[in-house]
């Protein structure tokens, strides 16, 4: 009985260990700022695209205006509907040596609406994928 449990204990721990090894993939990435915006978790999105350490002050500043404005729409009745309510994976294109990706998804919107969304990706110096803010 302890053999077999402790068997099923290392193929657990080994099915976590390779579910881990993904965490920081263009998707798992792409996957996580989505779920942040369907949740209304500006902060966690914003996380999820690279500031330089220098420009860490205008990342508050980025959340501040958001949550304030989000905030303003809810208190005035006038939540829009570009905020994703659900969405499913659709393809991921990763070109590693060039450090980019482009993750597309299919998000439905409060109305009901559906749209192929393509996000981009970038590896930045410290190695993870964070998304490409567009300017």
């Amino acid at each position: 009985m302890r053999k077999l449990f402790f068997a099923v204990l290392v193929c657990a721990m080994a099915a976590v260990v390779a579910s881990c090894n993904n965490s920081n993939s263009p998707r798992s990435v792409a996957e996580k700022a989505l779920d942040c915006a369907i949740n209304e978790d500006y902060r966690g999105y914003m996380d999820c695209i690279y500031f330089p350490e220098e420009q860490k002050q205008q990342k508050e500043a980025y959340i501040t205006m958001i949550e304030e404005k989000a905030k303003k729409s809810k208190e005035n009745g006038t939540a829009d509907n570009k905020t994703p309510k659900s969405y499913k994976f659709v393809s991921e294109e990763i070109d590693e040596e060039a450090g980019k990706a482009k993750v597309t998804f299919e998000v439905t919107y409060p109305d009901g609406t559906t749209k192929q969304e393509p996000m981009d990706l970038k590896k930045e110096k410290d190695g993870k994928w964070y998304l490409e803010m567009k300017k």
